[in-house]
Parts: C-alpha cells; sequence; structure tokens
C-alpha cells in the first residue's frame, strides 16, 4: 500500500530536514507533483520552487516541471502570495525512485549550504525585487522546458540556488542565485544557437 504523504511542515524546520521527512515519506510507486507540494505548501513559492527545480534534473520530467516553475515565475511577478497550479500538472506523476535519488543528490548540497545560509538583506526577499526574480524565473523555466542535452542542468541549479534564498530569506543567497541565472541563461542560449544552426546544416544537406 502507498505511504500518504505527510502535510505538516514546521516553518521553522531546516529545509534539510524538511526535505529528508519527505524523501522517507515517498510513496512506494509514484508520486504526483501535488502530493510533494503539499510538504512545502507553509513554505509558499521557495519550498515548490526546490522541489520542482530538483524533480526537472529527472530525464523526461523536465518539460512539466519547466512549465510549473514557468507559472510560479508568472505569478511571483504579478505579485501572487501562494503558487496554484492547474490539474494536468498537479496531477503529473514521477516515479518515487527518480525524485529519492535526485532528492538525496541535492540534499548533501543544500546540508552544505545552510552552514551559510541566514535571513539577512530581506529586501531582496521582497517586492519589487522579488517580482524580478519571478522574471528571471519565468526566464530559466524556458531554457529547463529545452528538448536538449543538458540544457536543463544550468538553470535547474540556479533555481535551487534562488529557491533556498527564498526558503531561507537571505539576500546573498538570491544574489548569488540570480549571477548563476545569468550564466546559466547565457549557456542555455548558447546551445539553442548550436542546435538550431545544426538544423538549419542537416536541412541544408538533406535538400536536393
Amino acid at each position: 500500500m502507498n505511504k500518504p504523504c505527510s502535510t505538516t511542515a514546521p516553518n521553522n524546520e531546516q529545509t534539510s530536514k524538511l526535505l529528508t521527512r519527505i524523501l522517507a515519506e515517498l510513496p512506494a510507486d509514484k508520486v504526483s507533483i501535488d502530493q510533494l507540494m503539499a510538504q512545502f505548501q507553509r513554505r509558499s513559492f521557495g519550498g515548490v520552487l526546490l522541489l520542482l527545480a530538483a524533480v526537472s534534473l529527472i530525464p523526461g520530467v523536465s518539460i512539466f516541471s519547466g512549465l510549473a516553475m514557468a507559472i510560479i515565475g508568472l505569478q511571483l511577478l504579478a505579485g501572487f502570495n501562494t503558487p496554484a497550479f492547474p490539474s494536468l500538472i498537479k496531477h503529473y506523476k514521477v516515479n518515487s525512485d527518480l525524485v529519492a535519488n535526485i532528492g538525496h543528490k541535492c540534499l548533501r548540497h543544500i546540508s552544505n549550504m545552510e552552514h551559510y545560509i541566514k535571513p539577512r538583506y530581506l529586501r531582496l526577499t521582497l517586492p519589487p525585487v522579488l517580482n524580478i526574480i519571478g522574471l528571471i524565473i519565468f526566464s530559466l523555466s524556458l531554457v529547463v522546458m529545452l528538448p536538449l542535452p543538458f540544457s536543463n542542468l544550468p538553470p535547474a541549479i540556479a533555481l535551487i540556488i534562488l529557491s533556498m534564498g527564498l526558503l531561507e530569506r537571505d539576500g546573498v543567497v538570491i544574489v548569488v542565485g540570480l549571477l548563476a541565472a545569468i550564466i546559466a541563461l547565457a549557456v542555455g542560449y548558447i546551445i539553442a544557437l548550436i542546435a538550431f544552426e545544426s538544423l538549419l546544416l542537416f536541412f541544408n544537406y538533406a535538400s536536393p
């Protein structure tokens, strides 16, 4: 029998401890995006973004997670207080073993990051900066959705850093995340440009 996910997530619980508990409570077979998001609802956008950024590292899932993160970006840009998703995204199911593998890999890095993260420069976690972050998240999500090899890795890392900054209200981490986002967008542009030029060359050679 599948084990139901808990919905209790105290606001003062460390992100690494929360993630450890979520991974321990994963259903045996598959878990829906809605089930996973329920764990982070009290953490609002930061927690849901962390979850989706980690899930986007799973091959074949990045289109759905990227679409969900694009919605988050637009909602932050528009000034929403909590994230909301259509049923298509909420009910999409991911293999629990894959989520666990990715989650444990991210957990090691998150635990290390927590030694340096603390609430500071809180203005960078509030509007209007938060609205700008929403636009950056939306842009990164478009790169995540590109059906190209390794194109989802740099933006996913940038999104994980941004989500940690939002979760822990750390303006310094948010700045680091924004710098990582600039690099990720540049890499995504280069990959997309190379793919487009390769496609043009292919059609030129293929045409009579």
